[in-house]
């Protein structure tokens, strides 16, 4: 009789415990992580641009701050936070490079034909003249969402920061920001517009 009724209990202590493993063990599942706005990340990479969708449409692949940080706004501007203190003792000049401006076709961020021998010209400046620094601002037109626009133009500032570091410029010496679509060029909504909206444009720091 004693058998049975400890056989008895041991058989409900095993039920207990495997109701307790099955309901006791289960993971809420974790919710995506939300994508920051209005805080200067950069989120995504760049994908197609086309299917009357965005101007230039984001699928995100991992793509991150890269070495800029938060940014921080200095003057009036949006200047990387690891690169503020550097910029902030400098001289600024906009009007330098104005005609340097370098275009980006339809969801680009690539180099095109025709735009090179501006950024060879920069990088010639920059050669001679060790102690200066560049910042580079990647623009888009106002089509798509904020968070897209403000990753494809960082990756257009990225871009020509890359081709001017293989043409012997110290990379040390090339900031970049991404503006979006926040600042155009040129207002409307044209393919006209959205053109000239398209752009990495030049900011020069002297000591």
């Amino acid at each position: 009789m004693l058998m049975k009724k400890i056989s008895h209990l041991s058989f409900l202590l095993v039920v207990f415990v495997v109701a307790l493993g099955g309901t006791g063990c289960k993971k809420t599942p974790k919710k995506p992580t939300p994508i920051p706005s209005g805080s200067g990340a950069v989120v995504g990479n760049p994908g197609m641009e086309s299917g009357g969708i965005y101007d230039e449409d984001v699928s995100t692949g991992g793509f991150g701050e890269g070495d800029n940080g938060d940014l921080t706004p200095i003057d009036g501007q949006g200047i990387p936070g690891a690169d503020s203190d550097i910029l902030a003792q400098m001289t600024a000049d906009r009007d330098y490079f104005a005609s340097n401006t370098v275009y980006f076709d339809f969801d680009q961020s690539d180099i095109r034909l025709g735009e090179e021998s501006k950024l060879e010209a920069i990088a010639n400046y920059f050669v001679n003249n060790p102690t200066h620094h560049l910042l580079v601002e990647g623009h888009c037109d106002e089509r798509g969402t904020e968070e897209y626009n403000r990753a494809l133009g960082e990756l257009r500032a990225l871009s020509i920061r890359e081709y001017l570091v293989r043409l012997s410029v110290g990379s040390n010496r090339i900031h970049t920001l991404s503006y979006g679509e926040d600042n155009p060029a040129v207002d409307g909504q044209n393919s006209d517009a959205h053109a000239q909206n398209r752009r990495g444009e030049f900011v020069l720091y002297t000591p």
